[in-house]
């Protein structure tokens, strides 16, 4: 399943919302998708934008993984985010916790910005090839994950 983020709000099998200025909360059990030409703006407030990628998905191969051509993502962004001011978190958990091609603009406040992987095999906490903008503010980027080849 996905939950799909778009300029005036987010869906997907959880449930929906429309963005306001406060504190708004996309806490999903999906992958977080934003397409290519969607921008997403969250406006003021804490926001918190979290998503669990299961189905693998077809991806770019990666250097340390030759053929290797799928891996499930947490966000999976190739639109625009904008989460404007506030203490904002995006996290994203999979085999990629937050792939990024668009861009990803924190804004002002002390944002995170979190990838964490958790299977064998592709594992990469954030693949950013895209923009990363956190503003100004104490802001937190964590990637982890585990590289495991073998089957020992």
């Amino acid at each position: 399943m996905t939950t799909q983020l778009t300029d005036i709000g987010w869906s997907g099998s959880f449930g929906s919302g429309t963005w306001t200025n406060r504190a708004d909360i996309v806490d999903s059990d999906d992958e977080i998708i934003i397409p290519s030409g969607i921008t997403v703006n969250t406006l003021a407030g804490n926001d918190r934008i979290t998503g669990i990628g299961e189905t693998p998905l077809e991806i770019p191969a990666l250097p340390p993984f030759p053929g290797t051509n799928f891996a499930t993502r947490g966000i999976s962004n190739s639109g625009t985010i904008n989460t404007d001011d506030g203490a904002d978190a995006l996290t994203g958990t999979g085999g990629i916790g937050i792939y990024n091609e668009g861009s990803i603009n924190l804004g002002d406040g002390n944002d995170t910005l979190t990838g964490t992987s958790t299977t064998v095999g592709i594992s990469v906490g954030i693949y950013n090839f895209g923009i990363l903008n956190t503003g100004s503010g104490n802001d937190i980027i964590r990637a982890t994950s585990i590289i495991n080849r073998g089957t020992k």
